[in-house]
């Protein structure tokens, strides 16, 4: 983490920042996804909404698109979230990615927003081990004037920390024959709070911005994470959703400029796939 990524941080968070970590943490769910032939998952972030008495795993639109090509095309390992709790270690659950789970909508809806239904025992389970939900009254439009004690952060999971798999060749007996599996275990799955400067908005479907770290690498992983802006007077607890992240592009090795959905949008097109998805 550069300087000028701790200092925004130190600034905004003060004696918060670690309760910060640990407090996004439970907002915040790494989704992993693996193409047969690849060597590694592609991951992802996303988040529970609780809206209009639903409540959805929400993602980039993209990474649903991926996970429902993959599927389609029986190219798909597999798709699970992964959870961590101090108290109950690291669990894996596995995703629906039928049809009836996992929708986005590129045509109807431009923005990069999807949501994948999950059955009720996985909520209850996520529910059990500390998972929170966001809930709608946090959704606003960004500041566009933030003073030295906000920050405005994309959280989630982190390619750039994370060593996510090591493969282990297998051999087994089975029915007399000798066969060849794979065992996938689980490293370790990096969360990240990643500032951002400058926002502003670019349409309807679009906000930009870019990180506070000139060298700053990369942002993968945190496709689909919750974009927050804290404001230090009223407390990490009072956090607001202002985007979901989208997209970002690089120059030169860095990145030069970050792209995220303003909430408003998220929560219409959300509540627009919820309503195509009840029609199944």
């Amino acid at each position: 983490m550069g300087v000028a990524e701790d200092e925004i941080l130190a600034k905004a968070l003060g004696m918060y920042r670690d309760i910060a970590e640990e407090y996004f943490g439970r907002h915040t769910i790494p989704i992993l996804y693996h193409e047969q032939g690849n060597d590694e998952p592609e991951l992802g972030t996303g988040f529970l909404l609780s809206v209009d008495q639903s409540t959805v795993l929400v993602t980039a639109g993209h990474v649903c698109a991926d996970i429902a090509e993959l599927s389609r095309n029986r190219r798909l390992r597999f798709a699970r979230v992964c959870y961590l709790r101090e108290r109950h270690g690291l669990e894996w659950f596995e995703l629906p990615t039928d049809s009836t789970s996992v929708y986005w909508d590129s045509s109807k809806c431009p923005a990069d927003v999807g949501l994948i239904r999950l059955p009720d025992a996985l909520l209850e389970r996520m529910a059990e081990l500390g998972v929170e939900c966001v809930t709608v009254n946090r959704f606003r439009a960004p500041t566009q004037e933030l003073t030295p004690l906000h920050a405005t952060m994309i959280v989630g999971a982190s390619a750039v920390h994370s060593r996510q798999y090591v493969t282990n060749r297998l051999f087994v007996v089975q029915n007399g024959i000798l066969e060849e599996r794979q065992q996938h275990e689980v490293g370790t799955v990096g969360f990240r709070m990643l500032p951002i400067k400058q926002v502003s908005e670019d349409s309807d479907v679009t906000c930009a911005g870019v990180p506070y770290r000139d060298d700053e690498l990369s942002a993968e992983g945190m496709s689909g994470g919750p974009v927050v802006e804290i404001d230090a007077n009223e407390g990490v607890d009072r956090f607001a959703v202002v985007g979901l992240q989208s997209k970002q592009w690089a120059a030169q090795g860095a990145i030069t400029r970050i792209a995220f959905v303003p909430a408003r949008t998220v929560l219409t097109v959300v509540r627009q796939l919820l309503q195509q998805s009840g029609e199944f």
